[in-house]
């Protein structure tokens, strides 16, 4: 008990000095779990000690740049907090575990820090000296632990794909024909709009961008899928080889009446403003009986 008095008592008068001279040796660091953060983003640091030996109490202080930087909470492994002070940017706490005969040894986490990122730029988290105390009240200070750098970035408001949709779910293509699907996402202002498309019988009809060429006779389903979320929309294509009489297999959805149709049909006589003669059933006579007329009238011509 009168041990532990005595190293609480050189913990404290430890505590009240502010200048301490330039160590040699680095045993002690500071690691965070990021060093890129965005504006409001938890900052997690550790405190870690490499290689400590008989490890009794520890006179910790870290500092940082409240400009950038809130710490929010701390807490302590293996050592217990016997007191603390704490000045904007400047966080001093004193550690112990009292009571035990021995110290700690090894690689040990001995205390964390939790901050919140509150302003756009780099900032540094650093030690600039610590004091060890082992169980036999020597002392071993000016440790120090390289800076931490941070770097806090502008929060990007990401706005997630609710669904994706195409200008239609159905369409016919004769063999060798092109046409474009227009795709929309939605909302409109979603932060990532990559697409992929795919043909579930690319033989049939291929794509490429949206862009859909009919190769064969059939039906293939095309597929747009979003790379946020992986929202679907699908659309069936009809592939049919145009025949000789003109039938494009119907219209598409949405098409202007007659688009895609032909009037003229190979081999079709358009001549509709050229008059016939009218036919009646299979008599072939009149021809007969007009030439028969005009002889007769060339006769009686002649005898006049």
């Amino acid at each position: 008990m009168k041990k532990s008095i005595a190293i609480l008592c050189t913990l404290l008068m430890l505590f009240s000095f502010k200048t301490i001279a330039h160590a040699e040796e680095n045993s002690i660091q500071v690691l965070s779990d990021s060093k890129e953060y965005s504006i409001g983003d938890k900052v997690k640091v550790v405190v870690n000690v490499v290689g400590a030996k008989d490890l009794y109490s520890a006179d910790l202080t870290i500092n940082y740049n409240p400009e950038y930087l809130e710490l929010v909470a701390s807490k302590f492994n293996l050592l217990q907090e016997l007191g603390n002070s704490a000045e904007k940017g400047t966080s001093r706490h004193l550690l112990s575990i009292l009571g035990q005969e021995k110290g700690i040894n090894g690689d040990v986490d001995i205390a964390e820090f939790e901050f919140k990122a509150i302003k756009n730029g780099t900032t540094k988290i650093n030690l600039p000296s610590t004091i060890f105390v082992n169980s036999k009240e020597e002392k071993k200070e000016n440790i120090k632990a390289n800076p931490l750098d941070i770097s806090i970035k502008e929060k990007i408001n990401i706005i997630n794909v609710e669904g994706v949709k195409l200008n239609t779910e159905k369409y016919k293509l004769k063999v060798g024909e092109c046409y474009k699907l227009v795709h929309t996402i939605l909302p409109e202002n979603a932060s990532n709009k990559n697409v992929t498309w795919t043909s579930n019988n690319p033989s049939l009809v291929e794509v490429k961008d949206g862009s859909i060429k009919g190769l064969k006779e059939g039906n293939a389903l095309i597929t747009i899928i979003t790379e946020d979320g992986n929202k679907t929309a699908q659309c069936i294509v009809e592939v049919y080889k145009a025949s000789d009489n003109g039938n494009n297999g119907g219209e598409n959805p949405g098409n202007e009446p007659g688009e895609g149709n032909e009037d003229n049909k190979p081999g079709q006589d358009n001549n509709s403003g050229v008059d016939e003669l009218p036919q009646t059933g299979g008599n072939s006579y009149l021809p007969i009986i007009g030439l028969g007329m005009i002889v007769l009238g060339a006769t009686i011509k002649k005898r006049n």
